[in-house]
């Protein structure tokens, strides 16, 4: 476990990395194509509930800068970050 610097929370607040609990939350999935179908149901699926709700919310399939893997992240309803990404060997650079 990491711990940081900050030692309080106010239990009313969202999602700030500053408080103590969870900052992110990842899931490696087997390939691209399982990549692919996840961005498409999560598009899908906050269109359906507001049309403006992406917004700044997700950039689409990306690759990291420090591992190399390709990647979806998102926000979750409360902030948090939620991100799938595939194992670099899965996919060609």
């Amino acid at each position: 476990m990491v711990r940081g610097e900050y030692t309080e929370t106010d239990r009313d607040a969202v999602f700030d990395y500053k408080q103590i609990g969870l900052d992110h939350f990842a899931i490696q999935i087997p390939d691209e194509k399982e990549l692919e179908m996840i961005h498409g149901k999560i598009v899908k699926a906050w269109k359906a509930v507001d049309q403006n709700v992406l917004n700044g919310k997700t950039k689409g399939i990306e690759v990291c800068q420090y591992t190399g893997r390709k990647y979806i992240c998102f926000y979750d309803p409360s902030g948090i970050p939620v991100e799938f990404y595939i194992p670099r060997s899965e996919f060609s650079t």
